[in-house]
């Protein structure tokens, strides 16, 4: 792997980890969005909801926030257009378009054996995403100031600044165009599908939703707003998030690898430059690790203390530990996707028992429709302001 991609990702992270959670002013405006969050639900009533515009809503005010380290309103431009670079993203790599197979066989470009309408619609989502991230980029590098770094992008500038007049400099404008893209999409699509995940669980299991609320009230009063330094006090929750993670799968197969050396697995021989594909779907199903891999046990993750068991436990290794790819190609937002997951479902359960609206619908991640990443039935839901 390249110094310069190894360096981008470094960067990337630095700033992630910089003022991708816990400073104070991102946590208070965090904070705020889902106070909104919770208004906008009450106000309807216990009326059904579209749990899909319910969701983008709120992760799109959260990624505008850790981005721009400013707060919007859903109906913000800045959230509709990370709202919209999300959906025409995921529509051209769909497996199932003409997207993935030029991906796959760009020869087809050159011979442009597909309808030219299509191939225009693919360029043209790419233009769309470009312009709208690069006029971004150049408003903040018009006003930035390096004493008053509001969010990850201006954390990127100053990286970009502080590259000036070394050797080898890797963070040019369109490589923060890259990670900013990164974050958006991978970050929302992701979290949307496990959040819905959660839904359909609730949904057929009582029972669990049930519980996790019993756990949250005994740590909180019901006025508190949960953040992210209550998550230790919430054990069950967090084992119900990597369980959600293992059984759903996020990414089924990771993405493509390549073995740097002549290497053996399992008693099998892998030349050097052979491209290597992880099935992340079965290590996190596989019955000799998960007894009962297809139903829902968020005790998996728990000992006998009812603690959250280590990382480098079999149960979180082989599957939350691949929840979002691994090595140096692994997803850069994983920790972001994580905490917001955490504050959706710990105020909302806080706050509401939600109901769904009609049949449940299948939730067996076998029959899901892979898009990229495994996506459950769209639904809608009913929330009962809890007493």
């Amino acid at each position: 792997m390249n110094r310069g991609y190894q360096q981008r990702r470094h960067y990337a992270i630095k700033a992630i980890k910089a003022y991708g959670e816990g400073v104070a002013h991102l946590e208070d405006i965090i904070q705020s969005i889902t106070i909104t969050l919770i208004d906008d639900i009450t106000k309807q009533d216990g009326r059904p909801m579209d749990v899909d515009q319910l969701l983008y809503g709120f992760l799109c005010c959260v990624m505008a926030s850790l981005l721009y380290g400013e707060e919007y309103a859903y109906d913000d431009p800045v959230c509709q257009s990370i709202s919209k670079m999300t959906a025409e993203v995921l529509k051209a790599i769909d497996p199932v378009s003409l997207g993935s197979l030029l991906d796959s066989f760009p020869v087809l470009f050159r011979q442009n054996i597909f309808l030219k309408e299509t191939l225009m619609q693919i360029q043209q989502t790419q233009n769309y995403v470009n312009e709208t991230l690069h006029k971004k980029i150049t408003e903040y590098k018009a006003e930035f100031d390096e004493n008053c770094l509001k969010g990850i992008l201006d954390q990127l500038i100053l990286i970009q600044k502080q590259e000036v007049g070394t050797d080898d400099p890797v963070m040019d404008d369109g490589t923060i165009q890259g990670i900013m893209m990164d974050l958006v999409v991978g970050g929302m699509e992701t979290s949307h599908t496990v959040l819905c995940q959660a839904f359909h669980d609730f949904f057929h299991e009582p029972d669990l939703q049930k519980r996790l609320q019993d756990e949250i009230d005994s740590q909180f009063e019901p006025s508190h707003i949960i953040t992210l330094k209550d998550r230790p006090n919430l054990p069950l929750l967090q084992a119900y998030i990597y369980e959600n993670l293992r059984y759903k799968t996020v990414l089924p197969i990771l993405v493509p690898h390549r073995a740097i050396r002549d290497t053996k697995l399992a008693g099998y021989k892998i030349p050097a430059n052979t491209f290597v594909l992880v099935n992340a779907f079965y290590t996190s199903h596989n019955p000799s690790v998960y007894k009962d891999p297809f139903t829902i046990k968020p005790e998996r993750f728990l000992d006998e203390h009812g603690t959250v068991v280590p990382p480098g436990h079999p149960a979180r290794y082989n599957s939350v530990g691949l929840s979002f790819g691994s090595g140096m190609k692994g997803c850069i937002g994983k920790n972001l996707a994580e905490s917001r997951i955490f504050l959706f479902l710990a105020n909302i359960l806080q706050k509401f028992t939600v109901l769904p609206d009609g049949n449940l619908l299948d939730r067996d991640v076998r029959n899901y429709k892979l898009v990229t990443i495994l996506r459950p039935p769209s639904l809608s839901a009913k929330f009962i302001r809890r007493q």
